[in-house]
């Protein structure tokens, strides 16, 4: 080990145990601070053991993110470039089967009225995917039924189209608020078309974790959080860099949330 790094490695140990509430609570007693990690419901249980007073936590809770789609943006796109934003949207979303806090199930489409844009779009991204993602028969099934249960639970499915069952896309008149209940896996997408993205701002809660973009000004989607005084959204990122994590994730500064400052006048 670098000399850099031996107080660090002197300071930091790794223990994995099985999941019992007697051993979390005997850490928790212990700890200045816990940084939570699993959902909700692995906060919930881990929240029970007792801390101490002065104890710091940072708790990442299931999140919802969305991709927000400039159409006339995306119709202008040599092919070159139209591959390139499909291999960014592959990687943010297949890579993990939509299984990351980050990656996106409902998708924005902004003055697309004629839906040109959004055929140009999922062809390019079908055509990644039936080149590089294994769809396994047990995630079909279950992307079809996830299907089903959206057919009787929402009323607001304007339609339906599937390409060649590695592209599921879901389009519905208008976006509830719960619809960050409803998350797709294995390329299964909601679509909401208008002409305004203030008009999802009723949806914005404080699930909402990373906003993907393309073809948008970036302080036109500052304002979007600004101006609604939105609960949610902590990222903004342009498709391509919703996997990229840094000491900012959450809305949180880890390294200076979980830092004592001392401060001397």
């Amino acid at each position: 080990v670098s000399d850099k790094y031996r107080k660090i490695r002197a300071m930091t140990t790794f223990v994995r145990y099985e999941a019992t509430d007697d051993i979390t609570g005997m850490f928790s007693a212990e700890c200045s601070a816990r940084l939570i990690w699993g959902g909700d419901s692995t906060i919930r249980n881990i929240r029970k053991s007792s801390i101490s007073e002065r104890c710091v936590d940072i708790a990442f809770a299931d999140r919802f993110s969305i991709c927000v789609m400039d159409g006339p943006s995306v119709i202008k796109l040599g092919e070159a470039e139209l591959v390139r934003l499909s291999e960014n949207f592959y990687n943010d979303t297949y890579l993990m089967d939509q299984n990351a806090c980050s990656s996106p199930h409902l998708v924005l489409w902004l003055d697309d009225e004629k839906g040109v844009a959004k055929e140009i779009f999922w062809k390019a991204v079908c055509r990644q995917v039936s080149m590089k993602y294994q769809l396994e028969p047990v995630c079909a099934v279950e992307k079809y039924t996830f299907l089903c249960k959206n057919a009787i639970e929402l009323d607001d499915i304007n339609s339906f189209k599937g390409h060649d069952n590695y592209v599921y896309r879901v389009a519905v008149d208008k976006v509830v608020d719960d619809i960050d209940k409803f998350r797709g896996k294995f390329g299964y997408f909601f679509e909401y078309d208008t002409n305004d993205i203030n008009s999802i701002a009723h949806i914005i809660n404080n699930k909402y974790q990373t906003l993907t973009y393309f073809g948008m000004d970036k302080s036109e989607l500052i304002n979007f959080v600004l101006e609604n005084r939105l609960m949610g959204i902590d990222r903004i990122v342009p498709i391509g860099q919703a996997m990229d994590m840094g000491v900012i994730w959450d809305g949180y500064d880890i390294v200076r949330s979980l830092s004592r400052i001392i401060d001397v006048k």
